[in-house]
């Protein structure tokens, strides 16, 4: 990654912008081993939780276009870890669930993905990191909850 250029420390957002992108790519690094990205990640995490959901649905509710989707898709249900059914009611939709595999490779990718966090977040003490994820799940929400 690119050297920070001091004058940008007074850039909230660019400052917020190159942690997240220094935080994807170290998460990316690790999940390459496991010939994923971090959107199969975040569609694993949504899937670990029931299902079946419907595929471009999950994809606008993660922000992945329709094609990404599809690829994100492909790679998981090659590898195993989900399987698309057709949607009783919509026969152009499909659902996605999570395999057994699946479930239990996410368990191990999201070991993976808090070993990753947690080098990220050495640099702070445990009250900076706790601190820091309730304000950053605060924001989170808030944008979720302004669509509305």
């Amino acid at each position: 990654m690119p050297a920070y250029h001091p004058a940008l420390r007074e850039l909230f957002g660019y400052a917020l912008y190159r942690s997240g992108l220094s935080f994807r790519e170290m998460l990316a690094e690790t999940l390459e081993q496991e010939r994923l990205v971090p959107p199969q990640l975040a569609i694993l995490t949504v899937l670990k939780d029931g299902g079946p959901f419907n595929q471009m649905q999950l994809g606008e509710e993660l922000g992945i276009d329709r094609a990404s989707m599809v690829k994100f898709i492909d790679g998981l249900e090659a590898a195993g870890l989900v399987e698309r059914t057709q949607d009783a009611s919509d026969r152009r939709a499909k659902l996605l669930s999570l395999t057994s595999k699946g479930r239990l490779k996410y368990a191990s990718l999201r070991k993976k993905e808090q070993a990753v966090e947690a080098h990220f977040l050495s640099s702070l003490t445990q009250s900076e990191q706790d601190a820091l994820r309730r304000i950053v799940f605060k924001l989170v929400a808030q944008i979720g909850s302004s669509k509305t």
